[in-house]
């Protein structure tokens, strides 16, 4: 079976989750930031193709749009996450030490240096308050993990060998996940602009078909289907920010028109824009 037909679509957006980890029958993927720890026990995972080990009480950070899922478990072994919509992450202009290897497909791992559990208590922290439904209880968690990732770029940026930058697994760099990477940079840094299928296989030297099937074999997904979940993503980024007319946030996250963006809005976040506004009480 190839990773796009094994790769389930899990809905996307700002949650957060703890879980029991065992096996996935199938990987999975969605177009968020994930940042979570194991607790008690390592957990090795399937992430872009690569066999990773994730140990407990490290900080995971990681694109989730590859296909994805933890393949070795031990029993009792559990987890708790964060998801964060990718253009959010985006909004908050983070340091490149943390960003480039976020979009180039990589692992970011922060080990428990000074307090072993501090990360873990931490995101079981964001968990719960996560679970209270309340907009003022999120408002402190997205606060929280803005400032977690800002200290995290930190210490990146200051780590001088490449054992030290705590990327898990690196994807070989072969040409084809280069053009990939470049695919993805491409289409998160631009996808409020027009921006078509064929410019973007132009941008990677590659003609139209390839570029869209190495892209479904890389991330489980369409490009246009990518395009289009980033420009939702930023639509609720808007919704949830800002009070601009509904239909003014359709164009400034790249939709050329409402009938267009009110589809692929219930498509992806399972209700209209005007629902999803009032579950934030805004």
């Amino acid at each position: 079976m190839s990773r796009s037909r094994a790769c389930e679509r899990l809905r996307e957006g700002f949650v957060g989750l703890s879980e029991a980890k065992v096996p996935f029958r199938r990987l999975h993927c969605h177009d968020d930031i994930e940042i979570g720890v194991n607790e008690h026990h390592p957990v090795t995972a399937i992430f872009g193709g690569q066999r990773l080990m994730l140990p407990p009480n490290h900080l995971v950070v990681f694109w989730a749009a590859r296909p994805h899922g933890p393949i070795e478990t031990t029993p009792g072994g559990w987890a708790y996450g964060i998801h964060i919509p990718f253009p959010w992450i985006l909004q908050w202009r983070l340091s490149p030490a943390l960003v480039k290897p976020l979009l180039a497909g990589r692992v970011v791992l922060d080990p428990p240096d000074r307090r072993p559990a501090a990360d873990l208590e931490l995101v079981k922290n964001w968990v719960r308050l996560m679970r209270q439904d309340s907009v003022e209880a999120k408002r402190v968690v997205l606060l929280e993990v803005e400032a977690r990732l800002r200290r995290l770029a930190i210490d990146l940026a200051s780590r001088e060998s490449a054992e030290q930058t705590a990327a898990a697994s690196q994807p070989p760099s072969t040409g084809a996940v280069g053009r990939f990477e470049k695919m993805a940079t491409l289409i998160a840094r631009h996808f409020h602009e027009p921006l078509l299928i064929g410019d973007i296989a132009e941008a990677v030297r590659m003609k139209p078909q390839a570029a869209m099937r190495l892209f479904r074999q890389s991330s489980g997904m369409t490009i246009h289907e990518c395009l289009m979940r980033h420009r939702v993503s930023n639509a609720q980024w808007l919704l949830a920010t800002t009070d601009a007319d509904i239909n003014d946030v359709a164009a400034m996250s790249g939709f050329g028109s409402s009938a267009r963006f009110y589809v692929w809005f219930q498509k992806v976040a399972g209700q209209s824009p005007a629902a999803y506004r009032r579950t934030l009480g805004i």
